[in-house]
């Protein structure tokens, strides 16, 4: 079985900022068989912008290996653009059964759900809602215990 560390690829071996943070969280997720098997199945382009930390950062993913790159893609299959707070919650919101994304019942998902309704958070390419769900769930801490 390959280690998580060789599902995870960062563009930029020198980078520090947060395409450093995002393969770091990534390679932690695979030490779960279950996020090993899920990023197996992902295919498509996410780009990540965090605008409250003037940072932007895509992920491509294709043959079980995720590739974090140091900016945007253009034309991604789903965009984010989301306050680093909102971030850090959707890492800990119990996720909905099926779609994987954060359920409005626990206060991370009520964030996230408050965000998206305030507009402080914005989803491009809504259509790729199982992309979107599955970098939900690959982002998604453990639970403790």
């Amino acid at each position: 079985m390959t280690a998580p560390a060789d599902r995870v690829v960062l563009a930029d071996p020198a980078a520090s900022g947060l395409d450093a943070m995002i393969a770091a969280v990534l390679t932690e997720a695979l030490k779960q068989p279950e996020k090993v098997a899920l990023l197996a199945e992902m295919r498509g382009t996410v780009t990540l912008t965090i605008p409250d930390q003037d940072a932007e950062v895509g992920v491509r993913f294709a043959d079980g290996v995720a590739t974090v790159l140091p900016s945007g893609i253009p034309g991604a299959m789903v965009r984010l653009t989301v306050p680093s707070t909102v971030l850090m919650a959707m890492g800990t919101a119990t996720p909905l059964p099926i779609v994987g994304l954060p359920s409005p019942l626990t206060p991370g998902g009520r964030g996230l759900y408050t965000a998206l309704l305030t507009r402080s958070m914005r989803v491009g390419g809504i259509r790729h809602l199982k992309l979107l769900g599955q970098f939900s769930t690959l982002l998604r801490l453990p639970a403790a215990g």
